[in-house]
């Protein structure tokens, strides 16, 4: 599976949370772009104990926290 197979695969869910949270759409997509960015430096991290998906949610859900405290 290529980078572009898993962003079309995940991004709409990844970006449904966002949006749920966030409550912009293009804050949304900004941070969804982040998370597959702090994906790719964090790849030697992840050690598969857990989905790709649940992987990428966790840290979109650290850019959100981070989003906000920076508001």
């Amino acid at each position: 599976m290529t980078l572009e197979d898993l962003y079309d695969e995940l991004s709409v869910r990844l970006r449904g949370y966002a949006v749920s949270l966030a409550h912009n759409g293009e804050t949304a997509e900004d941070l969804v772009q982040e998370t597959f960015l702090n994906f790719l430096r964090s790849l030697a991290n992840f050690r598969q104990d857990a989905s790709l998906e649940t992987y990428l949610f966790t840290i979109l859900r650290h850019n959100l926290v981070d989003h906000f405290r920076g508001r």
